[in-house]
């Protein structure tokens, strides 16, 4: 059984089932929820070893999935990336509502201005909406990564988020799930970490730009 942290065949099955979900969902356009990051970090998770010693102190591998962070039985868990620190974890559960209810009024603001009837691959009216689009999924990411709600997963999960957004838009999934995607994309996942959105969308404009050469 592969490590819930390492690449492997039953990752890469998970991934591959989660977008396939994702590609037939985001197109009808529903209001996102924290439910539907639930259900992708549980999905994302499947089959996959937690090795005893990333677990705290009384918290069982199967309360590691599928829950955020500042709940219990993760209500004191915190998280560690390098020099930054995810959002501490009683402060997680208020700073998600506020995440949901801010992606939402994102949302109805693209929805009010691009046709739902757009099909991936077509040509946008005008510029300005796809970089609309490629901004929001850099937000939604930037955000994710900032918060870190979850014990581990939360790069892949912050990847689906900025996919199920383009694709609700019509653009193909274009941020590679896993690896990650490069130097510059860590880059810019620090930076997130810090508050700091804009360089995760200058990343994601290029990413979108190679996609489709």
């Amino acid at each position: 059984m592969s490590n819930w942290d390492a690449n492997g065949s039953q990752l890469d099955k998970n991934l591959t089932g989660i977008l396939a979900y994702v590609s037939r969902h985001a197109r009808h356009r529903p209001k996102p929820t924290l439910e539907d990051a639930l259900k992708w970090h549980e999905d994302l998770m499947h089959g996959l070893e937690i090795p005893s010693k990333d677990c705290p102190p009384g918290i069982a591998a199967a309360d590691m999935v599928g829950r955020f962070r500042g709940i219990a039985p993760l209500g004191m868990l915190q998280v560690e990336i390098g020099d930054y620190f995810g959002v501490r974890a009683d402060l997680v559960p208020a700073q998600l509502k506020v995440f949901e209810q801010e992606l939402r009024r994102r949302v109805d603001l693209l929805d009010a201005q691009i046709n739902p009837r757009l099909q991936i691959g077509s040509r946008f009216t005008t510029g300005k909406q796809l970089n609309d689009i490629l901004k929001l999924c850099a937000w939604v990411h930037a955000e994710w990564i900032r918060i870190h709600p979850f014990a581990n997963g939360n790069g892949r999960t912050a990847r689906i988020w900025a996919n199920y957004i383009a694709i609700r838009y019509g653009l193909q999934p274009f941020v590679q799930l896993r690896p990650r995607p490069g130097p510059a994309y860590e880059a810019a996942a620090a930076a997130a970490m810090g508050g700091y959105w804009e360089r995760t969308y200058w990343v994601f404009l290029r990413m979108y730009a190679e996609y489709n050469k």
